[in-house]
């Protein structure tokens, strides 16, 4: 009797159960970088609460290196971004022993605990940003993963709307009252930074889906202008300042630098109408409010030469700039590596330069501060590379979603790690980096962009391009 068959098949269902479990853990991962609340207190830690996707994070990276070293090593060897980000990682940990020893000289030993889970993030959203190129093989799940994105980011949206309008409170604790009575961001904590910034993801995702409505379908161009909508007017009401110059510039470089300027036009026009004649005058009063007190009264009130303008809306970051760049220059023998993760201490005594430049070279020297601008225009090259195989299939009739959006996207975010440190694992940030991370694997993911078909189609043309993983 030939038991062949029933082999394959055994070993087939096999797989997909395994694929489909690991795609529900990445799917829910995905999801909770939108929750952080805590889910244990701070009191444990300092400030660092421990929040659903720190769990999430642990099992993921636990399965990843018992089960699944191989597949990181294929990838980390292909892709350039997760290469780069992973020696940005070791040079971290590598440093991380300076932190602990000197918070114990100083008799600050909890912040060493704090640094370790700094540290625990950066390698969660590293192994997560692996998993998610390495086990999403298909589009149909790419785009699953995508649809809960802006699903997810419309409803946090609204619920920011609604807490601006005071129809919903706020969800933590007395602890945060620090950031002042119009702090609203729905479930993402209470810093500004981050739903501000978060919403602009949102909304590059909805470009993205606008922008290829013949790959993505009807529905989900309906998606993203929901999303579109509710993430402009959240936008709005956050209050972020730095999120509304990242939100400008994203705009600006898509339309000077894209290649479907008409599309994001009529967009941006429909959004802005929808603004306009739809939302109630409450909401639009709520927001021409927020902009009253974050940039009108401050400017009305300053002298009028530029500086004193700028320094009337900046928060006090021209001074943190000046005071961390004479610290820094203070001590030069500490240029090359720096003084250690995380390790601030001994220039800033805890203060943040709010510039993740300056702070990578007070913390990490030159060095981090060169892998970690490797890792950022590796990005831009994948970017530009997917691109530019997809201009080569232009002919075909295969239906593309090319990631235009991640090289304007990109630029925001660069223009905003000038003014503070979003994109990185500090606790304000609390799960940017993650969010960023999952955009760029999904993004730049080649089955997203060319779908199975595509991929096959150019490996037909004997056009090279590293699909970054590998079968379970």
């Amino acid at each position: 009797m030939n038991y062949s068959g029933l082999s394959i098949s055994s070993g087939f269902n096999k797989y997909n159960r395994r694929a489909g479990r690991i795609l529900a853990l990445l799917l829910v991962l995905s999801v909770s970088y939108w929750y952080c609340l805590p889910v244990v207190t701070q009191s444990i830690i300092a400030y660092s609460e421990f929040r659903g996707y720190d769990f999430l994070l642990f099992a993921l990276g636990l399965m990843l290196i018992t089960k699944y070293r191989r597949n990181l090593a294929v990838f980390f060897r292909h892709d350039a971004p997760g290469r780069w980000l992973f020696r940005f990682a070791i040079l971290a940990t590598l440093t991380y022993p300076f932190t602990a020893i000197w918070s114990v000289a100083i008799s600050k030993s909890v912040w060493a605990l704090v640094t370790a889970i700094y540290l625990f993030h950066l390698w969660g959203y590293l192994l997560a940003y692996a998993a998610f190129r390495i086990f999403v093989r298909t589009r149909r799940h790419a785009f699953l993963l995508l649809d809960m994105f802006l699903l997810v980011g419309t409803i946090e949206a609204v619920i920011i709307i609604l807490q601006g309008l005071g129809w919903v409170p706020r969800f933590w604790s007395p602890l945060y009252e620090v950031y002042g009575p119009r702090a609203f961001s729905a479930t993402l904590g209470p810093n500004r930074t981050l739903p501000g910034h978060a919403m602009v993801l949102v909304f590059a995702v909805a470009v993205t889906y606008w922008r290829n409505l013949p790959a993505v379908g009807t529905r989900r161009s309906w998606l993203a202008l929901l999303a579109g909508i509710s993430s402009v007017a959240a936008l709005g009401i956050t209050g972020s300042r730095t999120a509304w110059v990242v939100f400008l510039v994203f705009v600006a470089v898509s339309l000077v630098k894209g290649k479907h300027k008409f599309a994001l036009t009529i967009f941006i026009v429909v959004i802005a109408t929808s603004i306009l004649l739809l939302t109630p005058i409450s909401l639009r009063e709520a927001i021409e409010e927020t902009y009253e007190w974050r940039i009108a009264q401050p400017l009305q009130y300053a002298p009028d030469d530029p500086i004193s303008k700028f320094q009337a809306i900046d928060a006090g970051r021209l001074g943190k700039w000046l005071t961390s760049i004479r610290k820094i220059a203070q001590r030069p023998w500490l240029i090359p590596l720096g003084v250690g993760f995380n390790n601030r201490w001994i220039l800033t005594g805890g203060n943040s330069p709010h510039n993740m430049y300056l702070t990578l070279i007070a913390e990490l020297g030159v060095v981090g501060l060169y892998l970690y601008l490797k890792w950022l225009s590796a990005i831009w090259r994948q970017t530009s590379r997917l691109m530019t195989f997809g201009e080569r299939l232009s002919g075909s009739r295969e239906k593309m979603v090319l990631p235009t959006e991640m090289q304007p996207l990109l630029t925001a975010i660069m223009v905003s790690l000038l003014a503070g440190e979003i994109l990185y694992i500090y606790r304000p940030s609390f799960a940017f980096t993650g969010m960023f991370l999952f955009l760029c694997a999904m993004m730049n993911n080649p089955v997203l962009v060319f779908s199975e078909k595509g991929i096959e189609l150019m490996k037909n043309k004997s056009v090279s391009i590293n699909t970054a993983g590998s079968r379970l």
